[in-house]
């Protein structure tokens, strides 16, 4: 430093030297030879002043007199000019006072050197924010973070190395500046690392580097940087909205699987991080890491060599923990976490998800075998199996299934009631379908088993819908074949799920229709076969149902059971209807609708053994109200589409007709105690006839009051003569239900009585003078044929040689009758 006096001197002749001139500024060479450096200096201080006051002048004028706009800025731009050339000229200045120094202080080679080392430091410093950055763009953070803190040394030692730091501030302003540029780097560095951790295909090397990095620049222990990358990589698995679902769980699985082998083969293994530490700490120098960042530069030699020894011998120190605590516990915790987000981010991902088929697109290439290397990885830091698909994917993947099922069934619970809701609420009856008896009529078909358009339609559709329900799940589980062999997997627990689906689908649909507010037979009986078309016309929906069947079990249990509600109301209506109209018949002289009674001649032997013949009259057909109530409930039970019917539902249907029948009978025998014989007579023929057709022989009980019926009956007849009328009567009544059994089939052939009659051969037509319908082997009535048919057809039917001419003539009368009384009960 220049002595305190010699300083005075320069101070007082700065201040006589008169202002420049503006050729002296064009004009370098004349500018040197005439004025000292002090002089210049001093006229460059004033010339910047004036700069700054001008632009505060420029800002008062463009604030007051915005219409001078103009012109000051051409004055500005003149201002620019003219600074720029003071700078371009001060630079060639400084280059010529280098080198008049240099030739100067020649002898002075300490002083030379110490400004070259100054020199090649500010040179760094001024370039190092510029290669932070380009590192940065690299993705280089282990780069980036070597040159902060080479510049944090040498700004460190530049401050205290000198023993007047403020002069060297002084001299070199620049220092404070470019300090400040780059200190604002270890933030951004250390968020960047943050960020580059959480990448989803990161690489070991990348990892190492960037944890050194953190740890370089923050100080942290090891142990606390793996806990906040096990908990960010946690919260990683939740899906980004922006990807699509595939590309969401890839993500997901990625993370998993890299996570842990970057823990595997960085810590676990080999703890490579603390190798990459000490050899940053120990082997790497500040020439490395100047040519790592400089490997463009031609100077780049110039620059180092002139470096001093305390910066070309920095190594960065390391004081925190490099050691990790339990990565076992953290690893087997972090999974666990891993295992709820990802189900709950899984399940978000797929909720536009709506079909089973495109689940299994998905998530086909994850369920897959895990590898021997990542099973081997999972034993050794897990101490457990862990599958990416088993443990992961596999829980929300089947509870979204679930839900797909459950909405799936929920929709077709809704579509089926109101179908069926619609369906019962019309007022369709069988037997006013009709059709055209051609090869190609589907509703032929319907017709014969007894199921309306409006089922067929029902169980049809639902069917198919059905049908594509369970073809869509079996993408993902399966056939049932398959299933079996699979006992114990996860997928199983989703066909066992439609399948419980299913049967609450069945169960809520009898319950639907057995709530339903019946207001006639008609709906009783369209319910009644709905019920049943829902069992049999359905195979899809019973294929599945038959996955867990073991026994012979009923799988449409409920829809069973709501057939029997149904079966029960319409016998409980049926024999109210019959027994009104009994009892009505009854009510009236019931002899007055006999049809016919026919002389009998008796032979019988006197008290001399000779022999006596009588003649006797009793009934050969049952009166017309009782072949009319028979002929209405076969016309009924085949309106309601009883041919369609399984055995036991018809006689589920008529079970209480007989008991009903005994009842009335009962009665009346109670209101008309003073019958005559004849009367006895055919109340007996009509009684026997009526309880032998549908006698289902279900109730022993009301078997023994029929017979109290009959007994009851008979004391009203001389026993002697009963004797001999019994023999007779019992002909008449077994040839009569001979007769007449194929128009009451539908409801005779399950009668013991009738079952045991006409399994005994039948005598010839020649032998029966009274044969009104040829007996046919058919044990039950054609069901394919009109049940309406016109009555003047009748009689032309049948060969004249067949029926005699009373016979003829009771037919007539038994047709007309027919004709009367075969109006529906109900309407």
């Amino acid at each position: 430093m220049a002595p305190d006096g010699d300083e005075n001197s320069r101070q007082r002749l700065v201040s006589q030297t008169s202002v420049l001139s503006q050729p002296d500024l064009l004009n370098p060479d004349e500018l040197f030879s005439q004025y000292t450096i002090d002089e210049i200096k001093h006229n460059y201080k004033k010339i910047q002043r004036d700069i700054e006051f001008k632009k505060r002048d420029l800002r008062a004028m463009v604030g007051e007199r915005y219409r001078d706009l103009i012109e000051t800025a051409d004055t500005i731009q003149n201002m620019v000019t003219s600074v720029q050339s003071i700078q371009s000229t001060l630079s060639s200045l400084k280059t010529s006072c280098t080198l008049v120094s240099t030739q100067v202080n020649d002898k002075n080679d300490n002083s030379q050197e110490k400004f070259w080392s100054v020199a090649s430091q500010m040179k760094l410093l001024v370039d190092t924010p510029e290669k932070i950055w380009n590192a940065m763009e690299n993705h280089d953070y282990l780069l980036s973070g070597q040159l902060y803190l080479l510049s944090r040394h040498i700004v460190t030692n530049l401050q205290i190395s000198s023993n007047a730091s403020s002069e060297l501030l002084l001299k070199y302003p620049v220092l404070r500046q470019q300090w400040a540029s780059i200190a604002h780097f270890k933030p951004q560095i250390l968020k960047a690392c943050k960020e580059a951790l959480r990448y989803v295909h990161l690489t070991e090397e990348t990892f190492v580097d960037t944890v050194c990095t953190i740890i370089l620049l923050d100080g942290s222990d090891l142990d606390v940087i793996v806990s906040d990358f096990l908990s960010d990589r946690a919260l990683m698995t939740d899906c980004t909205p922006s990807l699509t679902t595939i590309q969401q769980l890839q993500e997901c699985v990625d993370t998993v699987q890299n996570t842990l082998q970057l823990l595997y083969s960085t810590l676990f293994e080999r703890n490579k991080i603390h190798s990459k530490i000490q050899e940053l700490c120990n082997k790497i120098s500040t020439v490395e890491v100047v040519s790592n960042a400089f490997t463009q530069e031609t100077s780049l030699t110039s620059i180092t060599r002139h470096l001093p020894h305390l910066v070309q011998s920095y190594h960065p120190t390391v004081t925190s923990s490099l050691h990790v605590h339990d990565l076992k516990g953290k690893c087997s915790d972090w999974i666990e976490r891993v295992a709820r987000v990802t189900h709950d981010n899984v399940t978000r991902a797929l909720h536009y998800v709506t079909s089973v088929k495109s689940v299994v697109e998905y998530v086909a290439v994850y369920n897959t075998r895990s590898s021997a290397a990542w099973n081997e990885l999972c034993e050794t830091l897990l101490e457990k199996n862990v599958e990416i698909w088993g443990d992961l994917l596999v829980s929300p993947i089947n509870d979204h299934i679930r839900k797909l099922i459950d909405s799936c069934l929920e929709k077709e619970l809704g579509i089926v009631t109101s179908a069926i809701t619609e369906y019962l609420q019309q007022e369709e009856l069988y037997s006013s379908l009709d059709w055209n008896p051609t090869a190609s009529d589907h509703q032929l078909e319907l017709k014969t088993v007894a199921v309306s358009p409006g089922i067929d339609e029902i169980c049809t559709s639902m069917n198919t819908r059905f049908d594509d329900i369970h073809t869509d799940v079996i993408c993902y589980t399966g056939n049932q074949d398959r299933i079996r062999m699979k006992d114990g997997r996860s997928d199983v627990v989703c066909y066992q799920h439609l399948v419980d689906g299913s049967a609450n689908l069945v169960s809520k649909l009898a319950q639907t229709i057995q709530d339903f507010q019946i207001e006639n037979p008609g709906q009783i009986a369209r319910a009644l076969h709905l019920c049943r078309a829902l069992t049999l016309r359905t195979p899809s929906l019973r294929h599945v149902l038959l996955f867990n069947q073991t026994s012979s079990g009923d799988v449409f249990a409920a829809l069973t059971g709501a057939k029997a509600h149904f079966s029960a109301s319409y016998n409980t209506w049926i024999s109210q209807e019959l027994s009104e109209r009994l009892k009505d018949a009854l009510a009236a002289s019931p002899i007055t609708f006999a049809v016919a009674w026919e002389d009998t001649v008796v032979v019988e032997e006197a008290e001399n053994t000779a022999e006596v013949e009588s003649k006797i009259s009793l009934p050969i057909y049952c009166s017309t109200f009782v072949s009319t109530l028979l002929y209405a409930l076969c016309d009924e039970l085949y309106r309601m589409g009883a041919h369609g019917l399984d055995d036991g539902d018809i006689k589920s249907l008529i079970a209480g007709v007989h008991p009903a029948v005994v009842d009335v009978y009962r009665g009346a025998l109670d209101c008309h105690p003073d019958f005559s014989q004849n009367m006895a007579l055919q109340y007996w023929f009509d009684f026997k006839f009526l309880t032998s057709i549908i006698d289902l022989a279900s109730n022993p009980a009301q078997n023994q009051t029929a017979t109290k019926v009959l007994r009851s009956l008979e004391n009203y007849v001389d026993p002697f003569d009963w004797d001999v009328f019994q023999p007779h009567l019992t002909k008449n009544l077994h040839s009569l239900i001979r007769k007449t059994f194929n128009l009451y089939s539908v409801v005779a052939r399950y009668s013991t009585t009738v079952q045991a009659l006409i399994s005994v051969p039948a005598p010839s037509l020649q032998q029966v003078t009274h044969n009104i319908i040829p007996v046919n082997e058919m044990t039950q009535r054609f069901n394919l044929l009109p049940i309406i048919v016109s009555s003047s057809a009748t009689l032309s039917t049948y060969p004249n040689n067949d029926i005699d001419r009373g016979a003829a003539h009771r037919l007539a009368n038994l047709v007309q009758a027919l004709d009367f009384f075969s109006s529906p009960i109900y309407t």
